[in-house]
């Protein structure tokens, strides 16, 4: 930071004043103020100034100072002049001088630092700002160009302290909350970076740019109350009702996998406006991500049958019945909202999933085929159609109509990785069927499926300690999935640990619903485990 400490040269009307008052009679004994040698020296020196001619305006200040020695303002002046030439050593002398005249005028401590800094002489302009601070400690400026001097050699530790004292003493310095929030971040602490960052924008609303990176600080570290003020601001404007901020960070939170955090931000907002439907609606969602079934269905029967999520109450409905295992009483109430209105997509997709869940694939086959008179090239239709092939033993019919699904959207990471996962399986063209998985993986790179689906191709290619590594990243994110851990106890037992193995197969089996799976993990296991007792 620079700071110009030369100002322009001024008329000084009493200085004027006192040579016309010279000129009659009865003058006074005393002069008034500086020689007038000394008053068309400086001013003939700004002049030059103005004019670009530095050097002849040093000297004319110099004249000015040795006619008024006493002036503070001519030794500034003169100071500045010789830091346009860079003469260092002169400039800081005159200063020096100028200090020395006026040791409390913080405005020239100011102007002593910033040549100090010109100059290359950080060091000095530390020493002298320690002294300043020592001497003067309730002086935020002080404080405050101590911190920045500090944060520019490395001393952030110092830095901040610095700044906190300058923000004790005037808590309005809203540049340096900033500066505060930016030594924060170097120093790898968000939450508080954050706060710091957020008192800045707090303190002056032209300072909305900051509030996307509060935004993220605060939600990389936690600091919930500084992301929903920044979310606050970040709204104003919008003809929006109560809760907004708090609804968008809860999405937020949801987005990060923090669904407690997203429910408590609901639940707060919700007991200061517990109208809100909409807010209810998504607490309920979320409740039921975290297996709070009976909280979301005590949320889902405080929303009126009329409002406009009447729709999403019904599916979420649908999904708590689903999970309580209630399929038949979910299945009637679907009849009775296809009743009224037949061609709602989303609850035949629905009722295609409870079929299937039922085990009454023909039932599900039907109602995607008469789905598909009326949606012929619904991708969403598609896939269940390509996938309930497959449950029904027709795996050439289902790869055909994944097949299809890639003519209409060739990125549909589903298709891609049923049809990368089956070559996989199959082990045949396992280039292209690794291409196929990492193509899906880059449109879900936290998918756990499709990250098994990689893991299982590998191991196919005999990369089996890359495998290993991704099918345990596959189960970090759903650690209960018995073919994720199929797969990963055949990966062990390639590798050689076969101990290992026999655990994780065991696993498996004790993780598994489905019964014909159940049944081939429990052949492999027999398997496993005759072989390791042979070897004894």
């Amino acid at each position: 930071m620079r700071i110009q400490i030369r100002a322009l040269a001024r008329p000084l009307s009493a200085l004027a004043i006192s040579l016309s008052l010279a000129g009659c009679g009865g003058a006074p004994t005393q002069p008034l103020g500086p020689p007038p040698e000394a008053l068309r020296a400086f001013a003939e020196a700004g002049v030059l100034m103005e004019a670009g001619q530095i050097e002849a305006a040093a000297k004319r200040y110099d004249e000015a100072a040795a006619l008024d020695p006493e002036s503070p303002k001519v030794w500034r002046e003169a100071a500045q002049a010789y830091a346009e030439l860079s003469r260092w050593d002169e400039a800081l002398a005159r200063i020096a001088k100028a200090r020395a005249l006026a040791p409390e005028d913080t405005d020239l401590f100011v102007a002593e630092i910033d040549l100090m800094e010109q100059a290359g002489r950080g060091q000095a302009a530390l020493e002298a700002l320690r002294a300043r601070t020592t001497s003067h400690p309730k002086e935020a400026e002080a404080w405050r160009l101590l911190g920045a001097r500090q944060a520019q050699s490395g001393e952030l530790e110092g830095a901040e302290a610095a700044f906190q004292k300058a923000l004790k003493i005037q808590p309005d310095l809203v540049d340096t909350w900033e500066q505060l929030g930016q030594i924060r971040m170097r120093q790898g602490r968000n939450a508080p970076a954050a706060e710091a960052y957020n008192e800045a924008a707090r303190r002056d609303p032209r300072r909305g740019y900051l509030d996307k990176l509060i935004l993220r600080l605060a939600l990389d570290s936690g600091a919930r109350d500084a992301a929903r003020e920044a979310l606050t601001r970040m709204s104003e404007g919008e003809e929006a009702g109560p809760g907004l901020a708090e609804m968008r960070l809860s999405a937020l939170l949801m987005d990060q996998g923090d669904s407690f955090g997203a429910a408590d931000e609901l639940e707060r907002l919700l007991e200061r406006h517990p109208d809100l439907h909409q807010a209810r609606m998504m607490l309920a969602i979320i409740l039921v991500r975290v297996g709070r079934y009976d909280e979301a269905k005590a949320n889902l029967d405080q929303v009126p049958t009329d409002s406009p999520a009447a729709a999403d109450v019904l599916r979420l409905r649908l999904q708590l019945m689903v999970k309580a295992d209630q399929l038949d009483a979910a299945v009637a109430l679907i009849d009775e909202a296809l009743a009224e209105k037949p061609d709602q997509l989303d609850l035949i997709l629905d009722l295609v999933q409870i079929r299937r869940r039922q085990g009454r694939l023909d039932d599900a086959f039907t109602l995607i085929k008469d789905a598909q008179k009326a949606h012929p090239d619904n991708v969403t239709l598609l896939y269940l159609l390509g996938t309930t092939l497959q449950e029904r033993r027709s795996p050439k019919a289902a790869m055909k109509t994944m097949r299809q699904i890639l003519e209409i959207e060739p990125t549909h990471a589903g298709a891609l990785n049923f049809i990368g996962y089956t070559w996989a399986d199959q082990g045949v063209k396992l280039d292209e069927a690794e291409r196929y998985i990492r193509q899906a993986l880059l449109q879900h790179p936290e998918d756990s499926s499709i990250i098994d689906s990689l893991g299982w191709v590998l191991h196919r290619q005999g990369r089996h300690e890359e495998a290993e590594a991704a099918l345990k990243r596959a189960l970090s994110k759903r650690p209960d999935e018995g073919e994720v851990l199929f797969h990963l106890a055949e990966v062990q037992w390639a590798r050689g640990a076969r101990e290992a193995a026999v655990e994780t197969m065991g696993k498996a089996v004790a993780h598994t619903d489905d019964a014909g799976a159940r049944r081939r993990y429990e052949k492999r296991l027999k398997i496993m485990t005759r072989k390791i007792r042979r070897r004894r």
